[in-house]
């Protein structure tokens, strides 16, 4: 099975939502004309198919079939309300010159995803989701409670991975429903203006990674919650690295299930 991951690189660097890029992408290459409305368009034929200066240009640099590297543009006007729009490809030399094709098309945007993306649409809502395999444990600071650490025995050989809590062994599907639950958070808003707050957070889980699993030489990454009021939580992933903006109640579904885990309760899937 094979995964597809994005990078969107301005005017942020994030991750992308693999989901809803796997619905765009298509529709870059599916854009077909209706119609032609000019030959070797003059400079007053340009100005008033909007083509002067396009509304968007859209570059797209990818890798065909046989592994060969290909370049792909195109130009389109503003779309009318009705979604009709004028468009006329460019092409892009192997050294990035870019050359207009003499030829204005019009198109219809309106069932074209892109045209109207926003950059909140497009980012990840996964706070963090590393392999199981990766992690020699999971520390969770409650609030009000004693600590719950849950050790991580790894056999990366087999795919197999054996938990603990307490020197207690857990039933392996349980955990599994627990981990694949705490994995799948999803924030409702990512924040690039953000602050860690001086206030403790309410709850804070660390993941901490076996020798060189981490990346970068990195050993552990951190999520903290800190409540923003009685709905929203305010969420900082390593103390500033990124922050966000969640329900408390998604919250609550991992901590819910966190405490059948550590009690001996069976956690049922959730996919």
């Amino acid at each position: 099975m094979t995964l597809n991951t994005y990078l969107q690189s301005s005017p942020v660097s994030y991750l992308a939502d693999s989901s809803v890029m796997d619905q765009w992408l298509p529709s870059f290459f599916n854009l077909t004309g209706h119609g032609i409305k000019a030959l070797a368009p003059t400079e007053e034929e340009l100005q008033s198919c909007g083509l002067a200066e396009p509304w968007a240009e859209v570059s797209l640099q990818y890798v065909d079939g046989s592994g060969k590297a290909q370049n792909a543009a195109f130009a389109v006007s503003e779309p009318d309300a009705s979604g009709e729009a004028f468009a006329r490809k460019i092409l892009v030399s192997d050294t990035g010159e870019k050359q207009a094709i003499p030829v204005i098309c019009q198109v219809s945007l309106a069932d074209t995803p892109w045209v109207s993306m926003q950059l909140q649409d497009i980012l990840s809502r996964q706070i963090l989701s590393p392999s199981v395999l990766s992690l020699s444990s999971l520390e969770f600071e409650l609030p009000q409670e004693e600590p719950i650490v849950i050790e991580l025995e790894q056999d990366p050989e087999n795919a197999v991975t054996r938990a603990f809590i307490d020197g207690k062994e857990l039933e392996d599907a349980s955990f599994r429903n627990f981990y694949y639950t705490l994995i799948s958070q999803s924030v409702d808003e990512v924040l690039f203006e953000n602050s860690t707050p001086t206030d403790l957070p309410e709850t804070r889980i660390t993941f901490r990674y076996t020798a060189g699993a981490g990346g970068d030489g990195k050993k552990a990454d951190t999520i903290s919650y800190y409540p923003e009021s009685e709905r929203m939580l305010y969420v900082t992933k390593n103390e500033g690295e990124c922050a966000y903006r969640m329900t408390v109640s998604k919250l609550t579904v991992v901590l819910e299930a966190l405490k059948k885990l550590a009690s001996g309760e069976k956690v049922e899937a959730r996919y």
